[in-house]
């Protein structure tokens, strides 16, 4: 079991960094944004894949967060 911060605002489940595979970025209530990825452990537990949330990035900000979104332009 993994836990996430209590203060969670906002999910994001998708490519962020153009590697193939998908992050988790968080937006927090302390106008924090992070930015994890999901490692495999390598053996099913109870039928389902273990492995964790690493870590990736973290954003401080200025002001609060009222959304977050991908930009899916391919022109950026």
């Amino acid at each position: 079991t993994q836990r996430i911060p209590a203060n969670v605002k906002v999910v994001l489940v998708g490519g962020v960094n153009g590697d193939g595979f998908s992050e988790v970025v968080v937006g927090l209530t302390d106008r924090v944004v992070r930015t994890y990825r999901w490692v495999p452990g390598g053996h099913e537990v109870g039928g389902r894949p273990s492995g964790k949330l690493v870590g990736l990035n973290k954003w401080e900000l200025g002001e609060q967060i009222g959304g977050i979104t991908f930009n899916q332009c391919r022109d950026g």
